[in-house]
């Protein structure tokens, strides 16, 4: 498996603002504009260091507000031990946490899906307090492992 090396730790950004570290974009070698084409789903394997989530998310110009994270995507939860993924596209939404903000994005699936650039994995971090910030020197140092990604036009595997 090709493995993802991130840490995460209290830094602070441009004006105090939060940062997100440990966030990789996969740009597949395409010839044409969209990675996703006929592609109904998207099969992987992946695993983690621990039990952790990591949200694979859709890149597209289309996503209203992929520049505040927000994208169409899933939420896959991981364990040590690794294991074939499937996710529909049919079943993409956008992060639960940005379901109950005010304005949540109601992009349309066919135009992101149509204009698809890359995937983002965001593996979630472990040990963050309520504020979604570290305690003084916390940090989470991990993996998450995504290899063998393909595009799938039909299949009768189901997640």
């Amino acid at each position: 498996m090709g493995e993802t090396l991130y840490e995460t730790s209290r830094q602070a950004g441009p004006n105090n603002s939060a940062t997100q570290l440990g966030t990789v974009h996969f740009t597949p070698n395409t010839n044409g504009p969209t990675i996703l084409g006929s592609t109904t789903e998207i099969h992987f394997n992946a695993r983690a260091d621990q039990n952790r989530t990591v949200r694979i998310d859709v890149s597209s110009p289309n996503n209203s507000q992929e520049n505040q994270g927000i994208c169409l995507g899933w939420d896959v939860p991981l364990s040590t031990t690794p294991k074939a993924i499937v996710v529909k596209l049919a079943n993409a939404a956008i992060p639960s946490w940005a379901q109950a903000r005010s304005n949540p994005p109601h992009d349309d699936p066919s135009q992101v899906f149509a204009n698809a650039r890359g995937l983002i994995a965001r593996p979630q971090t472990v040990g963050v307090g309520l504020t979604g910030f570290y305690g003084p020197s916390g940090s989470d140092t991990g993996f998450v492992e995504l290899d063998d990604v393909q595009f799938v036009s039909t299949s009768t595997t189901s997640q």
